[in-house]
């Protein structure tokens, strides 16, 4: 995603939360026309929205919520295991495991 659509998401992030509590809020024309090009660039190229359609809306907005809050979950679980293998070749290597302990008691009768 470029730096400029990411920039607008998190400029109207209000949008998107408003809708994951269940509402539509009034957005102005050029907010709802600049979501629909990014839906449109990332989620599905071949959509048309009906702008007057306050469900079609709600319906998109859910979907590049869902888009958004997965990518920022894999953008996260990518620097975590990034981190993890930094850390694993920068940790000493294993001792060797010790022997397992003798075992106490009687010696078992052979027949």
């Amino acid at each position: 995603m470029t730096p400029e659509d990411r920039q607008f998401i998190k400029d109207n992030y209000i949008q998107i939360e408003s809708v994951k509590l269940g509402f539509v809020k009034n957005m102005q024309l050029h907010i709802l026309v600049r979501f629909e090009e990014i839906y449109k660039k990332y989620v599905m190229p071949v959509f048309i929205l009906n702008s007057w359609c306050g469900a079609c809306v709600a319906d998109m907005m859910k979907r590049l919520a869902r888009y958004w809050d997965e990518m920022l979950e894999n953008e996260a679980r990518f620097h975590i295991e990034e981190n993890i293998t930094i850390v694993e070749q920068q940790s000493e290597p294993t001792p060797e495991p010790t022997p397992p302990p003798k075992k106490r008691g009687r010696p078992k009768r052979k027949a």
